[in-house]
């Protein structure tokens, strides 16, 4: 179990709204939540939270029919309902629409728990990929995948 530390905190922004969340917090948003995004009828009043486990931050789903995407870098995940999915990177984008509108929040690791990368993962620019005739495939399973 990993020890709480002072850098373990997230900051998140909506529209002119910045909160700064402790590990020991959590923050649900939603339509009359306590990040209040809007009055929209179409809107969960408790829409998804931000939570600290097992050292790390959290996005929850609490929606009961809407996902929720989060974007990093040119990466981008969906959360379905009573899904949730770590906060790996520095900045995460939370989007989910309801109605015709499309709300988007930010979320800001104070430290980046991003997963390291190897310093030589022996490809060093290049895209690994593999072609067909890389793969030894026996007659049946060549129809099969055809």
């Amino acid at each position: 179990m990993s020890s709480v530390t002072d850098t373990d905190r997230l900051t998140v922004r909506f529209v002119d709204d910045e909160r700064v969340i402790e590990p020991c917090d959590d923050l649900i948003f939603g339509r009359g939540a306590e990040l209040d995004i809007d009055s929209n009828p179409f809107l969960h009043r408790r829409m998804g939270r931000f939570v600290f486990n097992d050292g790390m931050w959290w996005i929850e789903n609490l929606s009961a029919w809407t996902p929720l995407s989060v974007a990093c870098g040119r990466s981008a995940t969906n959360v379905a309902v009573d899904g949730r999915v770590t906060l790996v990177h520095p900045e995460s984008v939370i989007s989910f629409e309801a109605g015709s509108c499309r709300y988007e929040i930010r979320a800001l690791l104070d430290r980046s728990t991003t997963l390291p990368r190897p310093d030589d993962d022996g490809f060093g620019d290049r895209t690994a990929t593999i072609r067909a005739t890389d793969l030894p495939l026996t007659d049946e399973q060549l129809l099969l995948v055809v």
